[in-house]
């Protein structure tokens, strides 16, 4: 498993906002796809890696470790050398896919073509963003630091799971999910 798109692998709060924030763009005569779910510690690792060196690489698994986060330091490590853009700032664990607590979409076209560009599709992603935060759920296109993620929505404002879990929870959260 890499990435989910079924709405049912999310908790089940996650899901209920999903659908409604896809009822809330269809009430608005725009159309999403929601193209990822639940995120595999694999997937996330492969993600982190792409575009870092081996060395920051290496520098987030003694981090992980430091922190109790061991297993994960280990999948870090073990999905091997993955080369491609910069994808995201958060590595396993530190994703809320990873805990089935966010979800990512896009605005599509009556073909069902994925609208990526925000400057050309401004109104249709500013309808998702709307429909985000009326189901009080944090919108990735609303964060700051320069860094800002136009298709993803949360449950949560933590910025880092981490920092909520304790290595043990985090674990006992990844076994059910099935993602140990």
């Amino acid at each position: 498993m890499s990435n989910y798109r079924d709405i049912s692998k999310l908790v089940p709060d996650a899901q209920i906002k999903a659908n409604k924030v896809v009822k809330y763009c269809r009430s608005k005569g725009v159309n999403i796809s929601i193209y990822t779910t639940l995120r595999s510690l694999e997937q996330t690792a492969r993600y982190y890696r792409q575009s870092r060196s081996i060395n920051g690489i290496m520098a987030k698994a003694v981090w992980l470790e430091d922190k109790g986060f061991d297993y994960l330091a280990k999948i870090l490590i073990d999905v091997g050398a993955c080369y491609g853009e910069h994808v995201t700032n958060a590595t396993l664990g530190e994703d809320w896919h990873n805990y089935g607590e966010a979800f990512d979409s896009c605005p599509v076209d009556g073909s069902c073509n994925y609208l990526w560009d925000y400057e050309a599709n401004l109104d249709k992603w500013a309808t998702y963003g709307e429909a985000v935060e009326s189901v009080g759920m944090n919108w990735g296109g609303n964060w700051g630091g320069g860094f800002k993620d136009f298709p993803h929505a949360q449950l949560r404002t933590e910025p880092n799971p981490l920092n909520v879990y304790s290595p043990d929870e985090a674990k006992l959260i990844f076994k059910n999910l099935g993602l140990l």
